[in-house]
């Protein structure tokens, strides 16, 4: 079960990460817009929880700790640079956080993958 809300995360975050190209356009007939994109987020965070919670806490330093620790301070990120428009350097922060969150998510999968 554990690896099946994983997988639904990833596509959750997929989706998330589209944000940037897809902005403004039509996704299955609905315009994809900044509310989306924040709805989007609040599930995968959820998703990133129940992943965690069904995989089993375990105490020590691993790949997902560090996914889920990028995750949440991309969202944190994303927080702070929807309540501070003007400073773009916030905008940078949060994407840069994104990309590696993403990297640390590939690294988690294929972690899993080679056990």
């Amino acid at each position: 079960m554990s690896v099946i809300i994983g997988l639904i995360a990833g596509v959750f975050y997929i989706a998330c990460l589209s944000y940037g190209p897809l902005k403004g356009k039509k996704v299955f007939g609905k315009r994809y817009t900044f509310k989306t994109h924040i709805f989007i987020g609040v599930v995968l965070s959820i998703a990133c929880v129940l992943h965690i919670y069904l995989a089993g806490i375990q105490m020590q330093f691993s790949s997902g700790i560090l996914a889920v620790l990028f995750i949440f301070i991309s969202i944190l990120s994303g927080v702070i640079a929807s309540k501070t428009k003007k400073i773009r350097t916030v905008k940078h922060v949060h994407v840069i956080i994104s990309i590696l969150a993403s990297l640390t998510v590939l690294l988690h999968i294929f972690d899993k993958l080679l056990k």
